[in-house]
């Protein structure tokens, strides 16, 4: 990087010092014999910026890197709707799939036990869907994103508190 060339500031008016008369004229120098001239420095090498340890030479992401493994969307008790840091995620990945259109997504829908196992699975779908539906709008082609419901099967967290319930009304999202 360069530093912008800026002109110089004047002084203060209590910083100038009080005006000099002009000096004498002296005689001009001799002329010198103009020195000779070095040949300019070869250019550096242009700088070869590798991709992350995530991604490919095209700079998106290698399919086993397994981006956004982390991934959680949570969800109120008996809601598929998504929050706005939801929303914000949402979009990221979608940008992430329009970018890079080797890469799926993978979304799992997930419920807390509360309510029968039926009423979960569709709760659980209503997420999921709600999921494609926000990342098609945001772009993300529909061939690049595999869903599934899942319900109230393999929780993160214990379903006996209102604390470990709400971690498990969730989705999982992983970028392959």
């Amino acid at each position: 990087l360069r530093a912008a060339a800026q002109a110089p500031q004047p002084l203060p008016p209590a910083l100038q010092a009080a005006p000099q008369p002009a000096p004498a004229p002296q005689p001009a120098p001799a002329p010198q014999p103009a020195p000779a001239q070095e040949p300019a420095p070869a250019p550096a090498p242009a700088a070869q910026i590798a991709p992350p340890p995530f991604a490919d030479t095209s700079g998106c992401a290698r399919p086993d890197a397994g981006l956004y493994s982390n991934a959680r969307i949570l969800f109120d008790t008996g809601s598929s709707r998504l929050n706005d840091d939801a929303r914000t995620l949402v979009a990221d990945v979608a940008r992430t799939l329009r970018a890079c259109p080797k890469l799926m997504v993978e979304i799992a829908g997930y419920t807390d036990s509360v309510g029968s196992p039926r009423a979960n699975r569709r709760l659980a779908r209503a997420r999921a869907q709600a999921v494609v539906r926000a990342l098609t709008a945001d772009g993300a082609p529909l061939a690049s994103i595999l869903w599934e419901s899942v319900g109230e099967a393999d929780p993160v967290a214990t379903n006996d508190t209102d604390e470990g319930r709400a971690l498990n009304r969730r989705i999982e999202m992983t970028v392959r």
